[in-house]
């Protein structure tokens, strides 16, 4: 039991670390199969929602933001008890599915299920993980309803991104730069956005999160989208993105990205300035 928890701790934070998806499909394969030999029920059940969001991203998935298939099939998740740490985990990873895949009213009625992840699951990773994007579904939605609640809810969460990093969590100082250069962009600080996006850019290929080096490029992108007339930094940083995403595995978002910005990508454009700039970026 001790062995098959070990295994189920490598898959999940290898997945939260920005491994490569293919890899960690690969182990929970193996692993799977391992835990169903020794009768290793618990585990598996915690390990296959880590297994089929790793699929959901590279596109072996019928619909990306959908928990199931695979490796995570009906019958498994009818076994889960309707209530508890495994039922949260899973409304954590479909949040963070609907996040990538753009579905923010499927975010919003997830919330009252992932609200007691910090209750179940204190001192986790996954808790600083989910901080992350919980605090972006909430700038988006501010940016998007105009709605002062998401606004307030986004800064509380950004509160306790920076208490943990003045306790010394550096896994989070990145993600501290970009909830302030989102807050930056919601009120219409341009030049500090900017800035901002640039300090969690280069924090994170510092720190080799390449996941979250994806991440970054495409809210980058999209600040520069709304905010410029020329194509020629969208283009940089959205290219960049995706093929981030592609490195990381997640094919089925990185062929999200080309269809959320059509006038980007079209006749591969941004691909073309993405492979360009390798010789001078400095990300």
């Amino acid at each position: 039991s001790f062995a098959m928890s070990n295994v189920q701790v490598h898959c999940s934070l290898a997945l939260h670390i920005g491994r490569p998806l293919p890899t960690i499909d690969s182990d929970a394969r193996f692993y799977s199969r391992t835990m169903k030999e020794h009768g290793e029920e618990f585990m598996l059940a915690c390990l296959l929602p880590v297994w089929q969001y790793a699929l959901n991203l590279m596109g072996k998935s019928d619909d990306p933001v959908v928990l199931i298939g695979d490796a995570l099939k009906e019958e498994d998740i009818a076994k889960y008890p309707k209530k508890g740490m495994l039922k949260t985990w899973m409304a954590v990873y479909q949040m963070w599915l609907a996040y990538y895949f753009d579905h923010l009213e499927l975010c919003c009625k997830l919330f009252s299920e992932v609200r007691d992840l910090e209750t179940k699951t204190r001192a986790g990773y996954i808790v600083w993980r989910h901080a992350l994007i919980e605090g972006l579904v909430c700038f988006r939605l501010a940016q998007k309803t105009k709605k002062r609640n998401w606004k307030r809810r986004g800064m509380k969460i950004m509160e306790k991104i920076k208490k943990w990093v003045e306790k010394g969590n550096v896994n989070c100082i990145h993600i501290l730069y970009l909830f302030e250069a989102e807050m930056a962009a919601l009120e219409g600080k341009a030049d500090k956005a900017k800035q901002k996006y640039g300090d969690a850019l280069s924090l994170s290929s510092k720190i080799g999160f390449i996941h979250d080096k994806a991440l970054i490029m495409e809210r980058t992108g999209d600040f520069y989208f709304k905010v410029e007339s020329d194509k020629y930094w969208p283009s940089h940083y959205l290219g960049l993105a995706r093929r981030f995403y592609n490195i990381w595995g997640a094919k089925a978002k990185a062929d999200a990205l080309v269809k959320k910005y059509p006038s980007i990508f079209q006749d591969c454009g941004a691909l073309a300035v993405a492979r360009s700039v390798d010789r001078r970026a400095s990300y």
